[in-house]
């Protein structure tokens, strides 16, 4: 049966997955120039994408518009080790924090709640 679910989860990747880079960033610091650095790890990803949502900070209204999307994402192609907590993930030209990560609803994958800021 957990074969059978795997080869349906590599199918759905495999009709819907969408190119994605897992970036897990590890800050330092740099004595040399005596500023915090950034130390990118990357790892290419195939992803399902979840429905954009969209509204606006209350605080900053038009300064920081919100947009978080729901990114599922198979186990077997996290590096081990990784920390998603410090991570994010580029897609579409955009960087998206990970906020929250919870167990999919497909067989053997992650689901990665994640915002972007606007600039």
């Amino acid at each position: 049966m957990q074969t059978l679910l795997k080869a349906d989860t590599a199918q759905i990747f495999a009709d819907w997955g969408q190119p994605a880079t897992l970036e897990e960033v590890q800050a330092y610091y740099d004595p040399e120039t005596a500023q915090m650095e950034e130390s990118v790890v990357t790892t290419s990803l195939s992803v399902l994408v979840g429905a954009t949502q969209s509204e606006l900070s209350k605080s900053t209204v038009a300064l920081d518009p919100y947009q978080g999307n729901l990114f599922i994402i198979q186990n077997d192609e996290l590096p081990l080790n990784v920390n998603l907590n410090s991570a994010r993930l580029m897609f579409n030209g955009t960087a998206f924090k990970v906020e929250a990560i919870s167990q999919s609803h497909v067989p053997a994958t992650l689901a990665l709640s994640c915002v972007a800021h606007g600039e």
